[in-house]
């Protein structure tokens, strides 16, 4: 018999190695670049599908530590300008700055996003240009927090009239830029005729002259007065700058450009390329100058044919400008996804007059008129008004009844309070009261629903209020539920709710709700979770719930019987393949706090540069070996990891049907611990995951503020790990799955 040779992988036929480098990651990928010159242009072509430009810190510049460093930007850009073929690989780009985009509350609404100083060289303006013009394939066009100079040049370039390209920008999400000037400099040449996506996120649309800035000029900087505002991440890097000179900070600027643009002796015979020939123009006067709400609306107007999805996102001064930027827009006939996010402060929440199911409102008539919306954000106050019954009216029960038959993802929030109320004990008759609007929700939308999967509650909403949201949709196969609030959702905050001695069973309880009319009972209740999992245990595939205060300390002890209370409910849903959950660490060591240690150990875990010591380090030699030595054995991912399991992992569905055993909240008056019960749902369902994705946001805190930190673990149903990833801070963070409305 002939002996068959063994098939290196380089060997297998094109379209089976393509498939498996579908599966690797990227260092897997650079890897396999480097060593099959076969397969080298295929690899690549898969790397560059997704690219990012961002800027990184430097703490051995010359005269101190250089917070944007454009090295890496640049290497990429000259990659692309020397091979338009990988060039046209690019389907989606990203662009960023490596500091944190500013917290929401202290700087957002103070910062100018403009940055003059960063990325202001001349060559780099230049490839950028070029590099853009081999792009011709880019979908999906993602700024965060972008620098001044190359987010413009991004939106000009790749929305310009005379630019050539074989597919359009889809999709295009702008976050904590400079969106009046940037948009301004590309209205009189170009066009965003063709997006299908669109969302603008932390930004102002209230125009530049009559914000809120602060008088030194609050920015993005190189140099300048360092001001701490998120310092755990990357202590010397997490910080904004304020302009205390603009020409000195521009000299230093110029000579730390000087040192990186050494790095690239070609650079100038790149950017010799005849730039003129681009489609692309210099910076000028571009004639009249448009507020924000002008801007929105052209950008809207220009994509009315084909746009899917708009998404509004805690944007300052949305709530004087709402109707006047959707006031007469024409029929967007293609639009599924219509979402007002984060109205839930002083800066971005929408008057109490305006309400979605007031039949002589603006978006009465646009929700009415757009019949293809299946995703809906809005904020919960702004649904019904406050005075008036909504059945009385035909027009608004026709309209619920619509949108309860098509609505798949419905996502509400309320102004942020420092804790959610258990309940809302105003009297709610004031004609503006946030209660009754509120509570109008729960009692006439969501019994209507039949086809909701997927909830987003953020926010002040009262724990009662969310308890009886999710009991009023009881008719819904909700996959996805998420809540956010100040509290921790999985506490029990009632800390006596009713005993029953004979718990309902699931089908009993859907029976039950189903059978008769709803009527919320707000105040005492049982806790979120048993709830959810008497009425969603059959549906529910994704479950995520944060919150700051009341949440399990990782390396704290606590009584097993308070994790059988809180997460036992957990064994019911068999579905369940992915999880979120929020914990805090404490972080003191010798008496010292070490919360940048700690932060930094896991940052530099993720990288190959070396760990280098923050401001808080100690000089002496065998007092960094213990400090490392402490980081490694208490804060390694490893350790966290194996404690998020041991917490919570035994409540996993998988994991009892493993043993052949089931956790059941069986109480019997002033017990409060949990019995053992037979496992008597259908096992064998194909449905039943075979590693649940478990994701601990780790909250990190110093003296002054604080980060969360994302722990990604795979859990088997033996309660061993299949994977760790992180913990990663918030611009490590992966890439989040795309969207299904974005």
């Amino acid at each position: 018999m002939a002996v068959v040779p063994p098939v290196s992988l380089i060997d297998l036929p094109t379209e089976l190695f393509d498939a498996i480098l579908s599966y690797l990651s990227k260092p897997d990928l650079c890897n396999i670049a480097r060593v099959s010159s076969r397969h080298y242009e295929s690899t690549l072509s898969r790397l560059y599908r997704e690219v990012r430009l961002v800027d990184r810190h430097n703490p051995d510049a010359l005269h101190g530590d250089d917070d944007h460093d454009d090295t890496d930007i640049i290497g990429v850009l000259m990659t692309l300008c020397k091979k338009p073929w990988l060039a046209s690989k690019v389907i989606d780009l990203y662009h960023g700055c490596q500091v944190p985009p500013p917290d929401i509350f202290s700087f957002l609404p103070f910062e100018s996003f403009k940055g003059r100083t960063l990325s202001h060289d001349p060559r780099l303006r230049g490839i950028l240009k070029i590099a853009i013009s081999h792009m011709v394939n880019v979908r999906t066009l993602t700024i965060i927090h972008g620098h001044f100079s190359i987010t413009k040049e991004l939106i000009r370039g790749l929305f310009h009239l005379g630019r050539k390209c074989q597919t359009p920008v889809r999709k295009l999400w702008v976050e904590s830029s400079c969106f009046e000037e940037i948009w301004n400099s590309v209205s009189q040449e170009g066009t965003v005729a063709g997006l299908r996506s669109v969302r603008l996120r932390r930004m102002s649309v209230i125009e530049e002259c009559y914000r809120n800035l602060w008088p030194e000029g609050l920015e993005i900087s190189r140099g300048g007065r360092r001001l701490n505002y998120r310092s755990i991440p990357t202590m010397s890097t997490a910080m904004l700058q304020i302009c205390d000179d603009a020409t000195e900070q521009l000299e230093q600027a110029v000579e730390w450009d000087r040192v990186i643009y050494g790095k690239f002796p070609d650079i100038d015979d790149v950017t010799a390329k005849s730039v003129q020939d681009l489609p692309i123009p210099d910076h000028g006067n571009r004639g009249s100058w448009a507020s924000p709400v002008s801007i929105i609306r052209s950008l809207f107007i220009s994509s009315t044919d084909t746009l899917t999805s708009l998404n509004l996102d805690w944007l300052e001064g949305l709530g004087v400008s709402l109707e006047a930027i959707f006031r007469d827009l024409p029929l967007f006939p293609n639009l599924k996804a219509f979402q007002v996010r984060n109205a839930v402060t002083d800066e971005t929440e929408i008057d109490p007059s305006v309400s979605l199911f007031e039949p002589e409102s603006l978006f009465f008539h646009f929700i009415r008129n757009h019949q293809k919306i299946e995703y809906l954000a809005w904020p919960m106050r702004n649904f019904f008004p406050s005075s008036g019954e909504p059945l009385e009216d035909p027009r608004v029960v026709e309209l619920i009844s619509e949108l309860g038959r098509r609505l798949k993802f419905l996502r509400i929030d309320a102004h942020l309070t420092i804790h959610e109320a258990l309940t809302d004990e105003s009297t709610g008759y004031d004609p503006r009261s946030a209660r009754t609007s509120r509570r109008k929700v729960v009692r006439y939308l969501a019994p209507e629903m039949r086809y909701l999967e997927g909830l987003k509650i953020e926010g002040g909403v009262p724990k009662d209020e969310v308890r009886e949201l999710l009991r009023g949709l009881s008719h819904c196969p909700l996959k996805k539920l998420v809540v956010l609030g100040f509290d921790y959702p999985l506490k029990d905050w009632w800390d006596n709710p009713p005993a029953d001695e004979n718990p309902p069973t699931a089908a009993q309880t859907k029976q039950s709700l189903s059978n008769r009319k709803f009527v919320p009972k707000y105040g005492k209740g049982l806790p979120l979770l048993d709830v959810i999992q008497w009425i969603y245990n059959d549906t529910m595939e994704e479950l995520k719930f944060l919150g700051s205060h009341h949440v399990f300390c990782l390396n704290q002890s606590y009584p097993e019987t308070i994790f059988s209370r809180v997460f036992s409910p957990l064994v019911r849903f068999r579905r369940l393949h992915e999880l979120t959950l929020a914990f805090s660490l404490r972080t003191e060591h010798q008496g010292a706090e070490i919360a940048a240690d700690v932060a930094g150990f896991w940052i530099s875990s993720q990288s190959s540069a070396p760990r280098t010591g923050s401001s808080s380090d100690l000089t002496n030699t065998q007092r960094l070996a213990e400090r490392d030595k402490h980081l490694r054995e208490n804060f390694a991912p490893r350790k966290l990891a194996e404690r998020v399991v041991e917490i919570m992992g035994r409540y996993l569905y998988i994991c009892q049907r493993h043993e052949d055993r089931n956790f059941s909240p069986q109480t019997d008056g002033n017990s409060t611990t949990t019995s053992l019960t037979p496992l008597t749902s259908n096992s064998d369902s194909p449905d039943i995951p075979k590693v649940v994705s478990v994701r601990a946001y780790l909250r990190v805190n110093d003296n002054h503020t604080s980060e969360i930190f994302e722990l990604g673990i795979g859990v088997r149903p033996d309660q061993s790990i299949a994977w760790i990833r992180g913990p990663y801070s918030e611009l490590q963070r992966e890439p989040q799955k795309v969207r299904e409305w974005f």
